[in-house]
């Protein structure tokens, strides 16, 4: 496996805080030079008009269409605001292409880092089972709470066995 993005195996990369500091700081950057981003709720977004890939031409088209022949166009529509919402919607849609790339990348890298962090860890939990009754002063009491960690993390509240889905709020 290998980073697509510096040839380098990401299991030996280490991740420093300065360099976390340094990309949360570019992320508020991003944001503060997008000041009109605005969240909606599900109602909102569903009552919406729905402009995608296949519906832009057309918008495309009627703004073209309406500045070449103004006559029948209502005066109350402002296709100054038209042309510079298309705009927007045309440059933020190039954002997002790239930053779902990013998406993607962040979320599979998450995925291996635990992958590998939680095989480890199994390894590690084994390993105190097999010296449990062993001279090690403290094994016993590690290993119980090594397994109150490890049945707690496989259960739900019910106690039943939980399928693992990325938590992508805890990671």
């Amino acid at each position: 496996m290998v980073n697509r993005n510096s040839g380098k195996n990401p299991k030996k990369e280490e991740f420093k805080q300065e360099a976390v500091d340094t990309v949360l700081t570019y992320i508020q950057k991003i944001k503060s030079q997008m000041p009109f981003l605005i969240n909606l709720s599900k109602e909102e977004k569903k009552k919406l008009a729905k402009m995608n890939e296949r519906r832009r031409p057309f918008a495309q088209k009627a703004l073209e269409y309406a500045k070449s022949e103004p006559g029948p166009i209502p005066r109350n529509l402002d296709l100054k605001k038209m042309e510079l919402d298309l705009n927007t919607y045309l440059k933020l849609r190039r954002i997002h292409r790239e930053i779902r790339k990013l998406d993607e990348m962040l979320r599979d890298t998450i995925a291996i880092k635990g992958a590998y962090s939680y095989s480890t860890a199994c390894k590690i939990y084994n390993a105190f089972e097999m010296g449990r009754g062993s001279e090690t002063p403290g094994i016993d009491s590690i290993f119980d709470d090594l397994t109150r960690h490890f049945t707690q993390g496989r259960k739900d509240s019910n106690g039943a066995e939980m399928i693992d889905e990325t938590d992508e709020d805890n990671q």
